[in-house]
């Protein structure tokens, strides 16, 4: 496949050499287009939406967490028939509920905010560059395919910034989720021991290696399958 030679919007006459078939060229060519929006006149507005995204997301991990926590004050009170302890814990768990659902909202605010500003600035640059000098009339005398390049345009920069958010989102949000339920399972299972042979093992955090096993053979198996 023959690489093509893409205008990158903000850099002057600057072309980059697009080879789709080679990952690194790629993302190279996707930080060009996507350098501008965060080193432009609003630059701090447009970085501290990011920012805040990445602080909800913590927040959101602690929240979680907390109501994990919980389910263990909530349980014993159960357990030992404390009307009043369920009574205060009931009310604890609406607050945490209504904790969680005020910074998802905030967060998917945030989030959609930062996904039409980016988008509304990629096709404003974009479209700017596709009429300049009028290179729009230009492909009426230019071979290949090149029908309804307006929706492309569109199609292309809405997958290039909605996804683009929508998968840093999710993995700063697994790391979080992953990072942090590990230690309270490493902390809750404590340490296995046992002996084989009459030699003693003892296994530390023996639930996250249990965990981790059981999620990386049925991944295995969904791959095979």
């Amino acid at each position: 496949m023959a690489a093509s030679t893409t205008s990158v919007p903000g850099d002057g006459d600057a072309t980059v050499d697009e080879a789709p078939e080679r990952t690194p060229a790629t993302l190279v060519l996707y930080w060009r287009f996507a350098r501008g929006y965060f080193s432009g006149e609003r630059r701090w507005l447009h970085r501290g939406m990011v920012a805040a995204l990445l602080a909800l997301s913590g927040l959101q991990t602690y929240v979680q967490v907390r109501i994990n926590l919980w389910n263990v004050d909530f349980f014993n009170a159960l357990e030992r028939k404390d009307l009043d302890e369920f009574l205060e814990q009931a009310l604890i768990y609406v607050g945490w509920i209504a904790a969680a659902t005020t910074v998802a909202v905030v967060s998917l605010h945030v989030k959609m905010h930062l996904q039409i500003s980016w988008r509304q600035w990629l096709t404003r640059s974009l479209i700017a560059r596709w009429v300049d000098s009028g290179r729009h009339y230009q492909l009426n005398f230019m071979g290949g395919d090149h029908d309804n390049p307006d929706q492309r345009i569109a199609d292309d920069v809405r997958m290039a910034t909605e996804l683009a958010v929508e998968f840093m989102v999710g993995i700063i949000d697994n790391l979080l989720l992953l990072v942090t339920f590990v230690g309270v399972l490493w902390t809750v299972s404590g340490a296995l021991s046992f002996a084989i042979g009459g030699t003693p093992f003892t296994i530390p955090g023996y639930m996250v290696w249990g965990a981790l096993i059981y999620a990386g053979l049925g991944s295995v198996l969904a791959f095979v399958l």
